[in-house]
């Protein structure tokens, strides 16, 4: 099993995630990103449902990497599902947040845009 977390991110969505840690965390927060297989909601997609948060301190089983700057954390068990995922942000007129991307999914995401 590897032991790195395979993500890039997009200057645009470095710069984002660097706000949300000083607005909400502090200088050595990390970003916590989770993969779940399954889709983790109701519709029964089957895809794979992503969630990030800000967290101040990982656990020792975590893997911990700095990415293009940007402190992230994850489980184990999610680095095969983060492989050559892209972290990018979005920023429209009528929606704008954060746009994970990841090209070994097969499964498109469905309407609740809550996974890949």
């Amino acid at each position: 099993m590897q032991n790195y977390i395979s993500v890039n991110i997009t200057p645009t969505a470095r710069e984002r995630l660097a706000e949300a840690i000083k607005k909400f965390g502090t200088p050595s927060s990390y970003i916590r990103i989770e993969a779940m297989e399954g889709g983790g909601c109701s519709c029964g997609c089957g895809g794979v449902a992503y969630s990030m948060m800000i967290e101040d301190k990982p656990t020792e089983q975590d893997v911990v990497q700095d990415v293009g700057g940007v402190r992230l954390v994850t489980s184990k068990e999610s680095l095969p599902l983060l492989e050559g995922t892209v972290i990018d942000y979005y920023d429209g007129v009528e929606s704008s947040g954060f746009v994970i991307n990841n090209p070994n999914v097969e499964t498109p995401s469905c309407g609740c845009g809550g996974h890949h």
